[in-house]
């Protein structure tokens, strides 16, 4: 079981997300920053990875057998998987990611990145056509001849108090 979940499952994977990916159309509003903490939901993952592969970025994989064969399908594709966010940049995060729950950036995440000082930049992908896995972060997979718009967007971090409330600042942040 150990060579097929390190060798042959990223790799057949990769050559999916692959032949799948080159039918895809990809417009991008915005430029791809030199360096900066990347972030994005975990759902929007596959399209985010496609679009920008073979760009030197790191990307904060969790150290489990999930996580393991993403930052392996990550490499595949160009990207530099770590297991830690030391000071790596640019460095991609799934701010929801590994468990969730969706759409809502931990409280950690956000103390970390205004402690880090460090430009912040959001990215979204909107496919025109999808197919939505019934999981908890209700992941997409564009389907094949679909125009995928992805936003990069700067992230800011207003927040002072130790109270607030992440989802409303989360949606602020935005």
């Amino acid at each position: 079981m150990g060579f097929m979940r390190e060798f042959v499952l990223p790799f057949f994977l990769f050559s999916i997300i692959e032949v799948l990916g080159k039918t895809w159309r990809i417009r991008i509003k915005g430029k791809l920053p030199p360096s900066g903490i990347f972030l994005f939901y975990h759902g929007e993952m596959l399209p985010l990875l496609y679009a920008f592969k073979k760009r030197k970025i790191y990307v904060l994989v969790r150290n489990s057998p999930d996580g393991r064969l993403a930052g392996r399908v990550a490499e595949l594709m160009g990207y530099s998987p770590v297991f830690s966010a030391r000071d790596y940049s640019p460095l991609a995060i799934a701010v929801d990611g590994p468990k969730g729950p969706r759409g809502v950036i931990r409280p950690r995440l956000l103390r970390w990145l205004e402690e880090r000082k460090e430009n912040v930049f959001f990215f979204r992908a909107y496919p025109s056509r999808s197919l939505v896995l019934p999981t908890w972060d209700r992941f997409i997979i564009p389907l094949p001849f679909s125009v995928i718009e992805i936003e990069i967007a700067r992230f800011r971090l207003t927040f002072g108090s130790k109270d607030f409330n992440i989802k409303e600042k989360t949606r602020e942040a935005l």
